[in-house]
């Protein structure tokens, strides 16, 4: 099988940057917590948006946060003074956060399409 990227980080952050497991659980969750933020603000601000644009912005926002994963692996946010543990939490959990939103905003407008298309 072919390692995907969130598999590569995980070892990466626990065997080279020695982060805890119970750690990398607690950005999962943070994760969600951005998640519930997400769905919120769709709620409440994105759901006159089309589909595509706000996909495309999450595919943006993803290429920067996956820009902030490379700096963590060249190690240039020690050189900045910021630390591995807030980098993997901001990083990590921004991530997570926005593909369950695409995830989201996606099933939602597939349930529309079966919904009015069946």
């Amino acid at each position: 099988t072919v390692p995907n990227l969130s598999t590569v980080l995980f070892y990466y952050e626990t065997e080279v940057l020695k982060l805890e497991a119970s750690f990398l659980g607690t950005v999962r969750v943070v994760g969600w917590l951005g998640l519930m933020l997400g769905t919120f603000i769709y709620n409440r601000h994105l759901k006159r948006m089309t589909l595509r644009r706000i996909l495309m912005w999450a595919h943006v926002g993803l290429a920067f946060l996956n820009l902030l994963q490379i700096a963590v692996v060249s190690r240039k946010n020690i050189a900045f003074g910021i630390p591995d543990r807030v980098m993997v939490l901001f990083g990590s959990a921004l991530v997570d956060g926005i593909n369950q939103f695409k995830f989201v905003t996606a099933s939602h407008f597939s349930f529309f399409i079966s919904y009015f298309f069946s």
